[in-house]
């Protein structure tokens, strides 16, 4: 098993997109937009595996940082997503519920490698 799979914050990434994945289809968005939020969630798990394959604190921290900004856009993306009628309130919120949990795994990553470095 690779490390970024015993990630708790990669294994939640990988059932949202699952969850989206399951959604996506039904949407009337523009293709692009789906594809955007596509994109930004498989950023979310790809950066994760690569920092955990970097050596140093830093490099680590680059790449958890720029996964936890791919995870705020799907959360825009999937406010456009309500406003245009594709999610209601209750769907999104239950969404962005799951992404500030995994925000806060992210930022948790983040604070414990720059500590562990010191």
């Amino acid at each position: 098993m690779l490390n970024h799979t015993k990630l708790h914050s990669y294994q939640r990434s990988l059932m949202m997109l699952k969850a989206l994945q399951a959604r996506m289809p039904k949407w009337r968005l523009p293709a692009g937009a789906k594809d955007q939020i596509q994109r930004a969630m498989i950023s979310v798990l790809l950066n994760q595996a690569e920092g955990c394959g970097k050596m140093t604190a830093k490099d680590k921290c680059k790449f958890f940082s720029i996964a936890r900004g791919s995870l705020l856009e799907v959360g825009a993306d999937l406010d456009v997503a309500e406003v245009l009628g594709e999610l209601t309130p209750t769907e999104n919120h239950h969404l962005q519920s799951e992404l500030l949990i995994i925000a806060k795994m992210l930022s948790k990553l983040i604070r414990v490698t720059v500590e562990g470095a010191s």
